[in-house]
């Protein structure tokens, strides 16, 4: 008659690695749940985010806001130096920021 610790024993060699199989499941499902909650929050601020700029945009082209600021395909020269920018183009934004220049190669 086997001890209950030699039964004990068999059971825990028998069936180890399918204990350690579920444990491995069971924490990559918790990091993998935990972790898309994370992403899917970081994705819908940066959505919003896109959201905003394309609204500006919009409203750009649109004859702008009050304050007349538009989308400009040309430089500004607010001294007025007449500084050579031939070929050069960039757009900004209505916060003053510019997000698009094309210098010409050559």
């Amino acid at each position: 008659m086997e001890s209950r610790f030699e039964r004990f024993k068999d059971f825990i060699y028998n069936y180890s690695d399918i204990f350690i199989t579920l444990i491995i499941i069971v924490a990559a499902l918790v990091l993998i749940t935990w972790r898309t909650g994370i992403v899917l929050d970081y994705t819908a601020g940066d959505e919003a985010a896109a959201n905003a700029a394309a609204q500006a945009a919009e409203e750009a082209e649109n004859g702008g806001d009050d304050n007349g600021a538009a989308l400009s395909a040309e430089p500004e020269d607010p001294e007025g130096t007449g500084g050579d920018t031939a070929g050069i183009e960039s757009q900004m934004s209505p916060d003053g920021t510019v997000y698009n220049i094309t210098i010409p190669s050559g």
